[in-house]
C-alpha cells in the first residue's frame, strides 16, 4: 500500500510553492530602549534566496508553455519577468529603476517564439498564440514592450525592436497551398482534419472565420449561395466552379498563386457582393484595399503585409 502511495505521489505534477518576497520588516526588530536593528545581511540572503527560486519557476519550460497560450498570460508573465528584475539588486546594492532595451529584448526572446521572416528586410515576426500567426505588425510589438516596460518613449521601444533583430533568426514562412490558417485552428486540405495552432507553422495572416465540419448550406426563405452563383453566372457550372477556385485562393494568404483575377461587368450585377462576401469570410481586418495602379508606389505595398487578400 505505501509504494502504491508513493508511486501515485510520484506520478502526480507537482505545482511549485511560491514564497512571498522578503520584506526588510521582516528582518526589523527594535531593541528594549527602542532602537530599531535591521539584520540587512539576513534579508540580503533571503531576497537571493527568493530571486533564485523564482528565475528557476517563471523561466522552467513548463510554466512558459502554460503561461503563453492567451496574450492576457503572456501579460501577466511579463509582470513578473519585470517585477523580478526590478527586485534584483545591481552590483552597488541598488535596485534598478526599469529595464533596460536589452533585458527587454532578451525576455521576449526567450519567453515568446520571435524570428525573422527575411534576410534583406529584417523583418520580424512574434508569435500571437491566439491567432496562431506570426505577427509582424510594430504596433503589436510596441504593446509586448509596453507590458514589460510602460516608462519607454518610441524611440527606446525602436532600440528593442532593433536588439530583437539582433537576436532573432531568419525562418522562412509556411507556403504549403493545403494549409489554411483558420479562427479555430489550422485547416489541412489533404486530410480535411482541422489541426491545432503551432508555432512551427510560420503563418502571417488569417481568417476570421471558423471551420465547421458540420456547416451547411443555410437557405433562406428558398434563397441558397450555391444557387446565387449560378444565376450570377448565367447557369454556367463552369463558371461558378471558377468563382468557388477563387474564394479558396483568397482564404490562404499565406500561399500565393501568382494570379490576379478581375470581375468585369454592368452595375447591379453581383460584383461587389461577391467581393463582400469574400470580405467577411476573411474578415475585413484581414483585407488590403490597394489599386492596380498602386502597385507602382514606393509605400503602397506596406499596408498588404499581414493581409490575406487584396481586393
Amino acid at each position: 500500500m505505501t509504494d502504491q502511495l508513493e508511486k501515485l505521489v510520484a506520478e502526480t505534477p507537482q505545482e511549485n510553492v511560491r514564497s512571498p518576497k522578503p520584506k526588510i520588516e521582516d528582518f526589523t526588530d527594535y531593541g528594549e530602549d527602542g532602537k530599531k536593528v535591521v539584520n540587512v545581511a539576513g534579508y540580503q540572503e533571503c531576497l537571493k534566496d527568493w530571486l533564485e527560486q523564482e528565475k528557476e519557476i517563471i523561466n522552467s519550460p513548463d510554466y512558459v508553455k502554460a503561461h503563453t497560450q492567451t496574450l492576457r498570460a503572456v501579460k501577466k508573465l511579463f509582470f513578473e519577468h519585470r517585477n523580478l528584475f526590478l527586485s534584483t539588486p545591481k552590483e552597488d546594492g541598488n535596485a534598478p529603476k526599469s529595464l533596460s532595451p536589452l533585458d527587454t529584448a532578451r525576455i521576449i526572446y526567450k519567453t515568446l517564439k520571435v524570428i525573422k521572416l527575411d534576410h534583406q528586410s529584417g523583418l520580424l515576426g512574434v508569435y500571437n498564440p491566439e491567432l496562431g500567426i506570426y505577427e509582424t505588425n510594430e504596433n503589436f510589438f510596441h504593446r509586448l514592450i509596453y507590458w514589460l516596460e510602460p516608462s519607454y518613449s518610441q524611440a527606446r521601444s525602436k532600440e528593442v525592436l532593433f536588439k530583437l533583430e539582433t537576436l532573432a533568426e531568419v525562418n522562412q514562412q509556411t507556403t504549403e497551398a493545403h494549409l489554411i490558417p483558420v479562427a479555430n485552428g489550422i485547416f489541412n486540405k489533404k486530410t480535411q482534419q482541422l489541426e491545432p495552432f503551432s508555432p512551427k507553422y510560420v503563418f502571417t495572416s488569417t481568417i476570421a472565420t471558423k471551420y465547421n465540419d458540420k456547416a451547411k448550406v443555410p437557405n433562406i426563405n428558398g434563397w441558397n449561395v450555391d444557387g446565387w452563383l449560378l444565376d450570377l453566372m448565367s447557369g454556367d457550372k463552369e463558371l461558378v466552379s471558377l468563382l468557388w477556385q477563387i474564394i479558396s485562393a483568397s482564404t490562404n494568404g499565406n500561399y500565393s498563386y501568382r494570379k490576379g483575377v478581375w470581375l468585369v461587368g454592368k452595375g447591379n450585377d453581383g460584383k461587389g457582393t461577391f467581393q463582400s462576401l469574400i470580405m467577411n469570410l476573411i474578415g475585413r481586418e484581414n483585407v488590403a484595399s490597394v489599386k492596380a495602379e498602386q502597385f507602382a508606389e514606393r509605400f503602397a505595398l506596406s499596408q498588404v503585409v499581414g493581409k490575406t487578400c487584396i481586393i
